[in-house]
């Protein structure tokens, strides 16, 4: 059993620790996968452990093992599968803010979480037809140049710009604030289905069977701009919950866009405040692409990646999400000797789809 899954689980979910024990714990072993509950169990007063609390030694560690496996077996079987800090398609936009999202759940394509051309889109759950037609269109757009495209799959503007990045078979990532297995809201079950067999991914921090809390929200917006390079917002009341994915994108660094609105109507009060207090107004789609200087990716027609081996097509796919390797990670992901690595790099170079940056990275043509 992977001890990271069984400690994380222990100290989030099956142990009802008190939020300054639970801290403590982790920081006093700095990583989740170091957890020693035999000496938590002998330092007690020190932990701020309830002595009444049940910790997974002795015979109660059987017990507790028994139900993270329980739970192991149901994410295989509704093929969720999870990510940590420590593992190589975990989003390296989210180790650069607090708090550490500690355990990701997901279904579908991991290998979207760190695609170097990443925009989130929000706004409003009640758009006007002028709100729609841009979500929609702008979801087109985006799919159409190649971006990867993340919302929350929320009933308005979210919904209708993952349609419209699937409608051209575009890359869309829908960030829950249910578990990955509850689609939310019920009506969009057909996007969600749509987004898993399209190869795209659906993503959660929450655990399975897990209902939205109104708490779970705020979180989800920090993921959905964590996981972005540019956040647009496209319709947004006073109050709306898309201000706040802007407030993060902004404590993130991220580049916001803002959809200018008619002044009159309440759901543009939040985009044209943004833009006032300095949010970019989206004049044309096109800004989005000049101002990061984003380029469009080189694709291999079919015929010629069906001409690489399953190990260069495995490489070649991980580079159009990644853009640079180490070669260290390429180990470790095809789980094979350094001759092989340097092999199917070499037949990669050969098809000019990579090249060295240095002796131990390569990068895509």
């Amino acid at each position: 059993m992977d001890q990271y899954l069984f400690n994380y689980m222990c100290l989030n979910h099956y142990i009802a620790f008190k939020k300054e024990a639970r801290a403590g714990i982790k920081c006093y072993f700095k990583e989740i996968q170091n957890i020693n509950w035999q000496f938590v169990s002998r330092n007690r007063a020190y932990f701020k452990v309830n002595d009444a609390l049940r910790l997974p030694v002795a015979n109660d560690y059987i017990i507790m093992k028994e139900k993270v496996n329980q739970f192991y077996r149901k994410m295989n079987q509704m093929g969720v599968h999870y990510l940590t800090p420590n593992d190589l398609y975990y989003p390296n936009r989210f180790k650069m803010f607090e708090p550490l999202s500690e355990l990701l759940f997901y279904r579908g394509n991991r290998a979207l979480l760190n695609d170097p051309m990443t925009v989130a889109v929000v706004g409003t759950r009640a758009p006007t037809a002028y709100g729609k037609k841009v979500a929609y269109e702008l979801g087109r757009f985006l799919g159409e140049k190649g971006v990867h495209v993340v919302s929350g799959m929320a009933l308005g503007i979210d919904g209708i710009v993952h349609e419209g990045v699937l409608d051209v078979g575009g890359k869309t990532t829908a960030v829950l604030a249910s578990g990955v297995n509850k689609p939310y809201p019920a009506s969009h079950r057909s996007i969600y289905e749509r987004i898993i067999d399209n190869g795209g991914l659906i993503i959660s921090e929450n655990k399975l069977d897990e209902l939205p809390m109104k708490y779970h929200f705020p979180m989800r917006n920090r993921m959905i701009s964590g996981l972005a390079d540019v956040v647009v917002i496209v319709e947004a009341s006073e109050k709306s919950g898309s201000l706040i994915t802007a407030r993060y994108a902004l404590d993130q660094g991220r580049l916001v866009f803002a959809v200018p609105g008619n002044i009159y109507h309440k759901n543009a009060v939040g985009t044209n405040r943004l833009i006032y207090d300095g949010a970019i107004p989206l004049l044309s789609f096109e800004d989005i692409m000049t101002s990061m200087n984003w380029e469009f990716k080189k694709k291999f027609t079919n015929t010629e990646k069906c001409e690489l081996s399953e190990n260069g097509k495995r490489i070649y796919d991980l580079l159009l999400n990644r853009k640079t390797l180490k070669i260290e990670e390429l180990q470790c992901f095809l789980k094979v000797d350094d001759g092989v690595v340097n092999s199917v790099i070499m037949e990669l170079i050969l098809a000019d789809c990579c090249e060295y940056v240095s002796i131990d990275e390569i990068r895509i043509k």
